[in-house]
């Protein structure tokens, strides 16, 4: 049995940067495997009620039978990039998502869209074994007159954060694409070739997360900042696991804390291949709390990957 434990944090300088447990059910002897409950907090430097956005998935990774996993593609252990730019042809107008749940799918090509300063805009892409994402990312001449910064981020289907990248400009002449890939192609196998492989060891939508440096300055954040986004995925097509991460709706919270009947609510449905996941509210105590509780008795056929991400930048 194996629990993971982490935290993240959100800025006005970059995009977020989500945080992975995980929960590894293969060999559990001394655990209750009923039910478990999944717990996070916010703390924040400043006092006071404001609200803070949260984006959770849970997903359950069916455990691949050796067998079966010995037939797929070996894993890599990764090479420096240094992928090309790519091309800005028939450059269609879009508006990414505000957040990971919401973000905006496209396939290969160019887009244009826009940015205020601490505004956070996602994509996604899908991404097959053997295949990588690739994308740039073009800045525009400054609205407001002064060097414009953009941090651009890549992130797996369960939402780790692989790549990071950024661009600047503030006349027309300082106009250059940044264009970033992964260190090599998406393989089952990729979680066992080395430290760098464990985040790249998953097929499915592939995120990408974009943002304009919130400055100390108050000189006209309300303005909207152009830019231009390209995206490809490359490689050849692989073998590998049928299972892709899920983006649906979750649970709503309840509106009682956890009880027996919690319980019961919580148990997988003999009608889903999945564990059941209820969102469970807690007594305030100074901080913001909650829960999530999970069936567990298919909890040992899979691995449990539950990913926290804060999102407090808004449009203003």
């Amino acid at each position: 049995m194996f629990i993971d434990l982490g935290q993240t944090h959100s800025d006005a300088y970059s995009p977020p940067e989500p945080e992975a447990a995980v929960i590894r059910g293969e060999g559990a002897t001394d655990c209750d495997m009923d039910q478990w409950y999944l717990g996070y907090d916010i703390h924040t430097t400043k006092p006071g009620g404001g609200e803070v956005s949260v984006e959770i998935q849970v997903s359950f990774e069916p455990i691949v039978p050796k067998d079966q996993a010995q037939k797929f593609p070996a894993g890599d252990t990764g090479a420096k990039p240094n992928p090309a730019d790519l091309p800005f042809k028939d450059v269609q107008p879009i508006t990414g998502g505000t957040g990971f749940n919401d973000a905006t799918p496209v396939t290969p090509g160019a887009y244009s869209d826009s940015l205020v300063p601490g505004e956070y805009k996602f994509y996604r892409i899908p991404v097959n074994w053997g295949q990588r994402p690739v994308v740039t990312l073009k800045p525009s001449e400054s609205k407001r007159n002064e060097t414009e910064h953009y941090g651009a981020t890549i992130y797996s289907p369960i939402r780790a954060d692989i790549e990071s990248f950024d661009a600047s400009a503030w006349k027309k002449e300082d106009v250059k694409p940044s264009t970033a890939t992964l260190d090599r192609a998406i393989q089952y196998h990729n979680r066992t070739a080395n430290a760098g492989g464990e985040k790249q060891t998953m097929a499915g939508d592939y995120f990408i997360g974009i943002s304009m440096y919130n400055s100390s300055s108050d000189k006209d954040k309300g303005v909207d900042q152009p830019f231009e986004i390209a995206f490809d995925v490359v490689g050849k097509s692989a073998d590998g696991p049928e299972w892709r991460p899920k983006l649906v709706p979750g649970p709503k919270p309840l509106d009682k804390p956890a009880s027996a009947a919690t319980s019961s609510a919580a148990a997988p449905s003999s009608a889903s291949d999945e564990p059941a996941v209820s969102a469970e509210p807690v007594e305030k105590t100074g901080m913001s709390l909650g829960q999530l509780a999970i069936g567990g008795a298919a909890v040992l056929g899979v691995i449990v990957l539950v990913a926290v991400a804060l999102l407090v930048m808004r449009r203003k």
